[in-house]
């Protein structure tokens, strides 16, 4: 078995630029996965004007110094701010013109995550395997983009269409969840041995319990019913229900806080309804958390909630559960393999503040009894584990096209 030569594609710039779940999910396989007989380039973009595109360099993660090539160079911007050219079509267009660099190098495999940047080296095709690792659910992230002008059925069939052709042009598809192994399924269903469900994992080392007494007392949150979001404030997370529920629930329980740590591009709108419901004192804005301190943040609360309108396999999920912290989640995604009524959490179907709010109120209630079982799930996420199953995906379509 000799070395296999990888390049991972991302839209970031794998260290803290955008915020969202791709970056964590690598960053954690690439600080937990076996080297033996591995090389590993990175390519992405870079907010680091002396960065230059296009030239390779390094980037250090957990101590590993892998190579890598940006394309793109986006400016660092505020959380509430959005480029104006979306990243992805940046960093396609940076593949494209930067494509015959990355080719110089003898890749085996090309392990890619936005559907995308996979068009770049699918014309002309090279004889090198591609799998591409599917994180969203087609339609549902293009109707609720933050680009108004990607808002629309033209759009959200474009996107659909690129999809389907890379789900059919793709070695081998990894999903997220198995909600996109069944839409990978339905689309393309004579192909079905290419799809593996491979979610995502959790750094257990990291997230783990702490003492609740002493975390809460060093952030002042000192409620023992404190609800928790943690992400980007964007439409896609559907944040409007968890507010009203949460107002429902404020009406049961008087002491009760709502933590909402992330920026994003809703947050005024969400700071301008929290004062309509009257939940000013009870709704904390916490920003943006950075992610080796999002743990202590986890371990203030009784409950994490969740109520997007579509996701994958959430990150934040599984860090709450290693942190023994009970879900309230909408059926999205992978969460339905992830929690279950009574053991690790709720899920609630549709979209009814007070099904929501009632569902929190049992968090509140039963979450001490449901600690060990939350810790517990998580285990089966461990990064070794996940990042064991993505070196095997990618040296089997390797060996297989031999």
């Amino acid at each position: 078995m000799g070395t296999l030569r990888v390049l991972i594609v991302g839209g970031s710039n794998f260290v803290d630029y955008p915020a969202g779940g791709i970056k964590y999910f690598l960053r954690n396989i690439l600080k937990a996965v076996d080297m033996t007989d591995l090389e590993i380039s990175l390519a992405g973009l870079t907010t680091n004007p002396d960065e230059k595109v296009g030239l390779w360099s390094k980037r250090e993660i957990d101590s590993r110094v892998f190579p890598f090539i940006p394309v793109y160079l986006q400016k660092k911007l505020g959380s509430d701010e959005k480029p104006n050219v979306p990243i992805r079509v940046g960093m396609l267009m940076g593949l494209w013109r930067n494509k015959h660099r990355l080719q110089m190098k003898l890749f085996d495999v090309l392990y890619i995550h936005c559907s995308e940047l996979v068009l770049p080296f699918l014309i002309p095709r090279r004889e090198v395997s591609i799998v591409f690792h599917w994180h969203e659910v087609i339609r549902k992230v293009a109707l609720n983009s933050r680009y108004a002008f990607f808002r629309n059925k033209f759009a959200a069939e474009l996107f659909y269409q690129i999809n389907k052709l890379v789900l059919k042009k793709s070695d081998r598809v990894l999903t997220i969840s198995e909600e996109g192994y069944r839409l990978c399924s339905s689309i393309l269903p004579d192909r079905k041995d290419r799809f593996t469900v491979v979610p995502a994992c959790v750094d257990t080392k990291l997230f783990r319990p702490m003492d609740k007494a002493v975390v809460r007392k060093a952030h002042g949150f000192l409620s023992s019913r404190t609800i928790l979001f943690t992400g980007r404030l964007e439409r896609l997370k559907g944040l409007d229900l968890l507010l009203e529920a949460f107002a429902l629930v404020n009406k049961e329980y008087k002491d009760a806080q709502l933590l909402l740590a992330g920026e994003g591009m809703e947050r005024r709108r969400l700071e301008a309804k929290t004062r309509t419901l009257g939940l000013d004192s009870h709704v904390h804005f916490l920003g943006e958390v950075k992610h080796d301190g999002v743990a202590e943040v986890m371990n203030c609360a009784d409950v994490f909630a969740l109520t997007s309108l579509s996701e994958g396999c959430p990150s934040a999920v599984l860090e709450a559960l290693a942190c023994g912290l009970p879900i309230v989640s909408t059926n999205v995604g992978h969460i339905s393999k992830i929690v279950k009524d009574g053991e690790t959490g709720f899920i609630v179907n549709g979209r009814d503040p007070q099904a929501f709010a009632n569902a929190l109120a049992k968090g509140l209630e039963m979450g001490k009894s449901m600690k060990d079982n939350c810790v517990k799930k998580a285990n089966h996420y461990s990064t070794k584990g996940i990042a064991k199953s993505i070196v095997d995906a990618l040296r089997g379509t390797y060996e297989s096209k031999k």
